[in-house]
């Protein structure tokens, strides 16, 4: 919020100083006026880098809708970004998760639909969220050319460390597995929260 209140403030000096130039226009000072009007583009450029930035850090709709609101989302702009058509099953409600839990489980949907995006030439994935006795379970199945053994054990495999990592850290498992005839299965289970 800070950088955006101060890129605003400078956008706003910048417009100032375009208004007072404008009427002052004489042609010694129209590559001043040029730059002022660049700097101001750029400071727009820069404003809608930070809110893209914000909101993948911390995605509005995870906080006010809560995770199966966002895994929906996520699902949608995934299919209008990627052509990939995307099948949901989620629960009516969940309960509400600790702030960490969710956006661990956010990041790790996120990050196997960025693998399905790069690795699989899929055409389909299948996506189930569920919570119950045993936890909370997030199944991500793909009808593309599967995940390679090579590839599980890969030190340079950092999207899958990463989910591992993530998993771990709130208490949960991420298991990569081929499915047959082909295609991938993510399945990331958590305990069950304590009450």
């Amino acid at each position: 919020d800070k950088i955006g209140q101060t890129l605003t403030a400078k956008k706003m000096d910048l417009r100032w100083a375009e208004k007072h130039l404008t009427s002052e226009s004489t042609q010694a000072l129209n590559p001043i006026l040029e730059r002022i009007v660049e700097a101001g583009e750029l400071v727009d450029s820069t404003l809608d880098s930070v809110q893209r930035i914000a909101s993948e850090l911390r995605p509005r709709v995870l906080e006010d809708l809560g995770l199966a609101a966002a895994v929906q989302h996520e699902a949608l702009r995934f299919q209008e970004r990627t052509g990939v058509i995307c099948r949901l099953k989620t629960p009516e409600s969940l309960p509400t998760l600790p702030p960490e839990v969710a956006m661990a489980v956010f990041r790790i949907f996120q990050e196997a639909l960025t693998n399905v995006a790069r690795h699989a030439e899929s055409t389909e994935v299948e996506v189930e969220l569920e919570y119950g006795a045993d936890g909370l379970v997030l199944r991500i199945t793909d009808n593309g050319k599967g995940i390679q053994d090579s590839n599980l054990e890969d030190a340079r495999s950092l999207g899958l460390l990463g989910m591992k990592e993530r998993a771990q850290a709130v208490g949960g498992q991420v298991d990569f597995k081929l499915v047959s005839p082909h295609g991938t299965l993510v399945n990331l289970a958590l305990p069950p929260l304590k009450q």
